[in-house]
């Protein structure tokens, strides 16, 4: 579905992850950002960050969503967030820890995968973190 309103399934910049969050979710995708550039997220909020700071030209999308008070975190990699960013190093987001990679070494879709994530916790909010084998 991503990938149809996106109409590619290549790299996905910050003004179309924008517009796609936007379309999808309305005024609860906050937006797309650096690691360094992270906003104060409210209940039920969630936004598209990059792994990499503003000073940086970016390099992979995770998605983050605010649900009761916790941050979950999506990575297509399923890396532990503190290991990807030393801006995150001090959060306590909830993440995953599946056996199955989402991703290929060279795969272009992250975004996409991010964005799917968020968009299925707007819709299902008791589904924030994904059944891990």
């Amino acid at each position: 579905m991503i990938e149809n309103l996106l109409h590619k399934a290549t790299t996905t910049s910050n003004i179309e992850l924008n517009k796609i969050g936007k379309k999808l979710m309305g005024s609860a995708y906050v937006g797309t950002f650096m690691s360094d550039e992270i906003p104060t997220l409210l209940n039920e909020q969630c936004c598209i960050i990059n792994i990499q700071s503003s000073r940086q030209d970016g390099l992979h999308w995770c998605g983050l969503k605010k649900y009761k008070n916790r941050y979950y975190f999506y990575d297509a990699y399923t890396r532990n967030p503190k290991t990807l960013s030393r801006y995150w190093k001090s959060k306590k987001w909830i993440y995953g820890t599946h056996k199955k990679i989402d991703e290929s070494n060279y795969s272009t879709d992250c975004g996409e995968l991010s964005m799917a994530y968020l968009y299925t916790t707007y819709m299902f909010p008791t589904n924030l973190v994904l059944k891990y084998i």
